[in-house]
């Protein structure tokens, strides 16, 4: 019996924190991006913090990767794009020691049981993209792409 699978998944289970160090850029503190958001805009950036003043959102769909690029070739009939629910999307402020940064959340698409749901004060890692408002010279936001949830 192949054993590799279930290494593998006790190995992803076991790892905790470490996985997201490894595969995202290091920690930034909330307090440099807020200095100077500018020279972060549409940088990667990965925070550790406390969730905060949460506002969970309604599902919602978006289409796959892809969908509608794609065009059949001539006479052939086009296969129909499916929609996806995606659950768990909110909006929420990031806390470390050094200060707050806002953060939008778009959740998961897939089944509710599957996705995240965030709690008010829960400790999480996020990795994201700075959003500089140059119409508000000081305000900066990140648009999370993965968030890690601390384990109870």
């Amino acid at each position: 019996m192949n054993r590799t699978p279930f290494l593998l998944a006790a190995l992803i289970i076991l790892s905790g924190w470490t996985d997201a160090q490894l595969a995202y850029p290091p920690l930034t503190e909330i307090q440099e991006i807020v200095r100077n958001p500018q020279s972060y805009h549409m940088h990667e950036v990965t925070l550790k913090g406390t969730v905060r003043r949460i506002e969970k959102l309604p599902p919602y769909l978006c289409s796959p990767p892809g969908a509608g690029i794609n065009l059949p070739p001539a006479g052939e009939a086009a296969i129909p794009v499916v929609s996806w629910r995606c659950y768990g999307a909110s909006t929420f402020t990031i806390e470390d020691v050094t200060g707050t940064l806002p953060v939008q959340w778009p959740g998961i698409c897939c089944t509710p049981e599957v996705a995240i749901h965030l709690a008010e004060g829960e400790t999480v890692i996020v990795s994201g993209v700075v959003l500089w408002d140059h119409l508000y010279p000081g305000a900066a936001s990140v648009n999370a792409t993965a968030l890690l949830q601390s384990k109870p």
